[in-house]
Parts: structure tokens; C-alpha cells; sequence
């Protein structure tokens, strides 16, 4: 079977996706995860037992002809509840979408709904044989080599990516870029109302810090939005 696995590159981007959802649900005026709960976990929650659905719905369990039919329009509703929450945050990308989807999965409301953080996929390691005539330390000694050769490829290839894509020259820093990028996409702020309650930062600065993580995760400058929402008031650089 073939086994499609995502690159170093792709991965890094998640990682930053989850790291900017993250902060949007640890900051206090955005609240991404308790908004989450609040308009879509708990409502849906509510129309499944209406419809007698049971809690969580998996496509594994036995489910009555009658909960069948209703499972579609349960389905179209949390859909509907999970793109109004996304654009209500100005967030509507898929990838949101998704991690919206994957906490609704679970029995309860999760603490923490979007630290799901993925993983880079482990390179493919070949073990030779081991023959006849070969002593059994000669053996061990070739597959520890090549196999610690193998790993620390892995190892600096995975730290060389999180350094391009997500290091910054600090814990602190790398933090406050995250937060002023959630602050000019979900609460619409300009630089320069950003540069406000920064340390010293000009507008400048923290335009050089957000827009980089932006093209990172998917996100459009307000500038590239469509007609339609660029024209809604608010949505000024």
C-alpha cells in the first residue's frame, strides 16, 4: 500500500497554523476556543439529542434508519455553526474549519481544542542482513552507524524547517509576533492601533513580524481579501 506522507515543509506550516489558534484562544479578547464551544460544541450538541443522535457521532456505531436520515442535516447544521464561528473571527479557511472539526470529535469540550500539534513524518530506515560469516558485533556495529546516520539527517532536517518557519530569536518574541498577527486578523486591528500597547514597537516592525507568519499559515493581507470583505468597514491596513 502506498502511503502519501506530507513533507517537512507542510508540517512546519500546521505547526504554525496551531500555534496562531492556540494564541487565538489564549487571548483574552478573541477567546478562539471558548467562542468555539460556546457557538458551535454546545448548540450542536443540543440539536443531536433533539434528533437522537448519540454523543459523539461515529460512523463506526450501528445507527437506527431513523438516525441515519437525520444525521445529514445534523451534519449540514454543525457545518453551518462551524463557518459562521470561523468568518465571525475572520477566519474563514479551511484548514480553521478543520481543526474545529477534529475538537467537536471528542466526547467533551477539550481545555485546550486546538493543541493538537503534528508530527514529521520519520524517514523509512532499511535494515540489511545480517550473513553468515559476519561476526555478531561487526552487525551491530554497521546497523547502529547507519541507523544513527539516518537519525540525525531526521533530526537536523526537522530543526533546520522549525527555524525557517517558526523560531524566532526568543520565546518572548516569537509569542508577541503570534499575538499581534491574531490581533490584525481576528480583531482587525492596524499596525499602528497594535503599536499602541507594544514595548517600543513601531507599526513597521510588527508588520514585518505578522506578514511572514500570515503567508505561512494561509492567511490573505487585508489588502489581497475579496471586494466584498475588503469594502466591510473596519477592514482597513
Amino acid at each position: 500500500m502506498i502511503v502519501n506522507r506530507e513533507d517537512a515543509a507542510a508540517t512546519a506550516t500546521r505547526e504554525c497554523q496551531v500555534r496562531f489558534l492556540c494564541t487565538a484562544a489564549d487571548h483574552t479578547k478573541v477567546r478562539l476556543g471558548h467562542t468555539l464551544c460556546e457557538k458551535v460544541f454546545k448548540p450542536s450538541r443540543r440539536r443531536s439529542a433533539e434528533l437522537g443522535l448519540p454523543v459523539p457521532i461515529l460512523l463506526s456505531q450501528q445507527l437506527t434508519p431513523e438516525q441515519y436520515a437525520a444525521l445529514s442535516a445534523f451534519w449540514r447544521l454543525e457545518e453551518d455553526l462551524i463557518w459562521k464561528w470561523a468568518a465571525g473571527h475572520n477566519l474563514d479557511y479551511e484548514w480553521v474549519h478543520d481543526a474545529a472539526r477534529l475538537a467537536l470529535q471528542l466526547e467533551k469540550f477539550p481545555p485546550h481544542p486546538f493543541a493538537f500539534m503534528p508530527g514529521y513524518h520519520p524517514p523509512e530506515f532499511f535494515w540489511e542482513s545480517w550473513y553468515e560469516g559476519e561476526r555478531e558485533e561487526d552487525y551491530r556495529k554497521r546497523i547502529t552507524t547507519g541507523f544513527r546516520e539516518k537519525l540525525g539527517s531526521y533530526i537536523q532536517g526537522v530543526k533546520l524547517k522549525r527555524r525557517e518557519f517558526l523560531y524566532h530569536r526568543s520565546v518572548r518574541s516569537q509569542s508577541s509576533h503570534y499575538s499581534w498577527a491574531v490581533e490584525y486578523v481576528c480583531l482587525r486591528l492596524r499596525f499602528s492601533e497594535i503599536a499602541c500597547h507594544t514595548d517600543g514597537k513601531t507599526p513597521q516592525a510588527i508588520r514585518q513580524a505578522v506578514l511572514p507568519i500570515l503567508k505561512r499559515i494561509g492567511i490573505l493581507e487585508r489588502h489581497n481579501l475579496p471586494r466584498a470583505k475588503r469594502d466591510a468597514p473596519g477592514l482597513s491596513s
